[in-house]
């Protein structure tokens, strides 16, 4: 299950997904005051590769958990 979910951290540097989701923290972070585009941006590209690791190995320690 580790592998698995550092292999899905790799998903988000894709050709596709970056700027997709870099586009998507600029329209965000223009619309809404007091925010600054090149932080949240940054943020949001770091947490999309971060999410699915976290995730899943979440999800690991719960059933592990559950299981015993």
């Amino acid at each position: 299950m580790t592998a698995f979910a550092f292999d899905l951290g790799g998903v988000t540097t894709s050709e596709i997904t970056v700027p997709i989701v870099t586009a998507f923290g600029i329209y965000l972070t223009t619309n809404i005051d007091g925010r600054d585009v090149l932080l949240d941006g940054f943020g949001l590209i770091a947490f999309a590769s971060v999410f699915p690791m976290i995730t899943l190995l979440g999800y690991s320690i719960l059933t592990q958990r559950l299981h015993h």
